[in-house]
C-alpha cells in the first residue's frame, strides 16, 4: 500500500492505493503468437481529508481523476 498528497478540485487529500503498472505486452512472438497490453491499475482504498475517510462520499469523476493523478505520478518516478 502507497500514500499520495495530492489536490483535487481545490481539496487536499492524502490517497491510500495499491498501484500494480501495466504490461506492454508483445505484438508478435517468432511463432506468430502474442499478447496485447494491458493498463495500469490503481485500487483505492482510503481518501482522507483531516484524518476522516471520504471515499463512500466522492463521485465517479472526482475519482477517476484520483486515479489519473496517481498513474501520472506513478510513470514520472
Amino acid at each position: 500500500m502507497k500514500q499520495i498528497e495530492l489536490t483535487i478540485r481545490e481539496v487536499n487529500l492524502l490517497v491510500e492505493y495499491d498501484f500494480e503498472k501495466g504490461d506492454d505486452g508483445v505484438r508478435y512472438y517468432p511463432d506468430g503468437t502474442g499478447y496485447p497490453p494491458t493498463s495500469d491499475t490503481v485500487d483505492i482504498i482510503k481518501i482522507m481529508v483531516d484524518d476522516v475517510d471520504i471515499y463512500d462520499l466522492i463521485d465517479d469523476g472526482c475519482i477517476e481523476d484520483i486515479e489519473d493523478a496517481i498513474i501520472f505520478e506513478e510513470n514520472n518516478l
